[in-house]
């Protein structure tokens, strides 16, 4: 069985994530200027591979992406402190609604899918940088990242070691019931193991609000909705991978389809909690 499930295949994504798991971490914890810029490139790559997704106009998209690249660094440089990028980002969401709902209304395709990549984009983004501004900020981001990644894991090998009934074949024909709890339960211990650290950071008075595993059950799953999410996406447009950027994964999409749902989550709670 294990050596079924350790294919070349496997191997590469094993070699991709451990290549980019110091980057990452390096730019959380050191915070400032490479978080930032991290945010940046990754937003821009996250826009353009949507729009490569959804078909729209190679020289449309490349425009967008560009416009958002500037847009992006210039508020990712300028609003540093949690309200303005809160504020900011509603505007901006707003906004890309507005201009999808009057893209609807001409019928203007392309711009219609450059604006809902906008907003699912920026959400995320926004949430990632008003997380990492809060007090321990890198705690929280890191925590999110942990309980998202365990989650990938511990669906990935129950799916593949115990398998049974699918999940959503509609969408995405080898996601299981099994894959499902299996990233739910790993998320759960993840976040159990965590707990010394979580004493020491998290401010007093949590576990009146929501106990830390149930918390994290609840990412688990938003997790997983983001995950079947673009795979409905990608089945819609027929097409496998939002890129070929990172071996073994794909696209910085399909990398980060898990989180986007997650880190809004744990972003809107710290902010209903400890605002």
């Amino acid at each position: 069985m294990m050596a079924g499930l350790w294919n070349r295949e496997l191997l590469t994504r094993v070699i991709s994530a451990l290549a980019l798991l110091p980057l990452v971490l390096f730019a959380v914890i050191y915070g400032r200027a490479p978080f930032l810029a991290m945010l940046v490139v990754a937003g821009g790559l996250m826009l353009f591979e949507w729009t490569r997704l959804t078909g729209v106009r190679p020289q449309l998209a490349r425009a967008a992406t560009i416009a958002f690249l500037l847009l992006l660094g210039a508020g990712a440089f300028l609003f540093s402190d949690q309200i303005r990028v809160r504020d900011a980002t509603f505007a901006a969401v707003l906004s890309g609604l507005t201009l999808a709902a009057l893209g609807l209304l001409f019928r203007w395709r392309d711009i219609v899918w450059i604006c809902m990549g906008l907003v699912y984009v920026l959400v995320p983004i926004g949430a990632l940088l008003y997380l990492r501004l809060a007090p321990d900020g890198a705690f929280w981001v890191l925590w999110t990242l942990a309980v998202v990644w365990a989650t990938d894991i511990g669906a990935f090998f129950a799916g593949r070691i115990i398998g049974g009934p699918k999940l959503a074949p509609i969408f995405s024909p080898k996601k299981t019931w099994a894959g499902l709890f299996g990233g739910l339960a790993l998320a759960m211990l993840a976040a159990w193991g965590g707990g010394e650290l979580a004493d020491q950071y998290w401010p007093d008075g949590l576990a009146d609000h929501l106990p830390p595993l149930l918390f994290a059950g609840g990412v688990s799953l938003l997790s997983q909705a983001g995950d079947l999410m673009e795979s409905a996406l990608k089945r819609r447009f027929d097409v496998k991978d939002s890129s070929r950027l990172i071996p073994g994964h794909g696209g910085l999409l399909d990398r980060v389809d898990g989180l986007i749902f997650a880190v809004v989550a744990v972003a809107v709670y710290w902010g209903m909690n400890y605002a």
